[in-house]
C-alpha cells in the first residue's frame, strides 16, 4: 500500500490450477470486503492486472470486483516507474530515454545562450535526476541511456561530437550511467548497514554481511544469492553482492567507510562520488587512437 494505490501481487503456483479464477476473485472479494468495511471504495476502472512470465506466455484469466471485470494490461505505471509483462525494462528505458532526448535538444539551443556552469546545473537539474529515478531497479540496462549522457556532456563542453567523454566528465566532476547506479547501491547499502531501511529489508542482510563483518575477518569472498533465472541477476540483491565483491577486490577504502560507519549518509555519498571521478582517465590512453587523430586533424 502507498498513499492511494494499493497493489495486489500473487504467484497462480499458489492456487489450484483447476480452479484458480475462482479462488483468486474470492481473495479479491475479501480485499473488496475490506475497503467497504473501512469506508474506501475500489476504482475498477483504474484498477489493472498484469501477468508476469519469462518464457511460457500466460493465458489470461478474467478478475472481478463486484462483477465489474479487471482490465488485463502488458504494461502499467507504478510509482513513477513503467514496467512491462516481461520485466525487461524496455519500455521504462523507452520513456526515460525520450524525456532525456528533449532535455538535449533543449540543452543544444541553450549553448549558445549560457555559459558552461550553468549548462552544468540544468543538466544537474533535469537530466540527472530522470536516471536516478528507479536506477536501482533498472540500472543494469543503461546502454542507451550512456549514449545520451555522452551526447549532453559534449553539449555541454562545446565539444566534438566524437570526443571522448571521460575525460570531459572528469572535468565537470559528474558521473557516468553506469557509477550512478553503482552509487546508489552503495547507498542503499550505507542505509543497510546502520538500520534506516524498511524491515523488509533484513531478508538482505544474510547475504550482505560485508556491511558488518570488519575486513580482516572477511577470509573470502560473499556467495551470489541462488538463482534460477538469467533474469535474477538483474535483482537488487545479486547486484549488492556483485557490488560488495567488487571493491573487495579493487577499492577496499569504499569498503571500510562503510564497515566502520564512520561516514554520514551525505558525507559517504560524496566520498564514493570523489572515489569513482578520481580514476576516471584525464585524456586518451589508447595508442594511435582514430577519434583522437581525427580530432586534430
Amino acid at each position: 500500500m502507498y498513499a492511494d494505490d494499493t497493489t495486489i501481487y500473487f504467484d497462480l503456483e499458489d492456487f489450484n490450477a483447476l480452479n484458480r479464477r475462482t479462488e483468486i476473485n474470492n481473495e479479491l472479494e475479501k480485499v473488496n470486503i475490506w475497503f467497504k468495511l473501512n469506508k474506501l471504495t475500489i476504482n475498477v476502472e483504474k484498477t489493472k492486472c498484469i501477468f508476469f512470465h519469462k518464457r511460457r506466455k500466460i493465458n489470461p484469466i478474467e478478475f472481478s470486483i463486484n462483477n465489474d471485470i479487471i482490465s488485463i494490461v502488458s504494461q502499467f505505471s507504478f510509482l513513477g516507474v513503467l514496467i512491462d509483462e516481461n520485466l525487461s525494462w524496455k519500455s521504462h528505458l523507452n520513456m526515460v530515454a525520450n524525456k532525456l532526448s528533449k532535455l538535449i535538444g533543449i540543452l543544444h539551443k541553450l549553448k549558445y545562450i549560457y555559459p558552461q556552469n550553468a549548462l552544468t546545473t540544468i543538466y544537474n537539474s533535469l537530466f540527472v535526476p530522470h536516471i536516478n529515478f528507479g536506477l536501482l531497479v533498472w540500472g543494469t540496462k543503461v546502454n542507451h541511456i550512456d549514449t545520451l549522457q555522452k551526447k549532453v556532456i559534449r553539449i555541454i563542453t562545446n565539444s566534438k561530437y566524437i570526443s571522448h567523454t571521460e575525460p570531459l566528465m572528469k572535468e565537470l566532476k559528474l558521473l557516468k550511467v553506469e557509477d550512478m547506479f553503482s552509487l546508489n547501491i552503495l547507498k542503499f547499502l550505507h542505509k543497510l548497514a546502520h538500520n534506516n531501511l524498511p524491515t523488509y529489508f533484513e531478508l538482505y542482510r544474510p547475504y550482505l554481511q560485508e556491511t558488518i563483518t570488519p575486513y580482516n575477518l572477511r577470509s573470502h569472498l560473499l556467495p551470489a544469492p541462488p538463482i534460477t533465472h538469467v533474469y535474477a541477476e538483474s535483482t537488487l540483491l545479486y547486484q549488492s553482492v556483485q557490488m560488495l565483491n567488487n571493491i573487495s577486490r579493487n577499492d577496499k577504502l569504499i569498503l571500510d567507510k562503510l564497515v566502520e560507519k564512520s561516514h554520514s549518509f551525505p558525507g559517504f555519498s560524496k566520498y564514493v562520488t570523489n572515489r569513482m571521478i578520481e580514476k576516471y582517465n584525464s585524456e586518451c590512453m589508447v595508442s594511435n587512437c582514430y577519434v583522437c587523430e581525427h580530432l586534430h586533424i
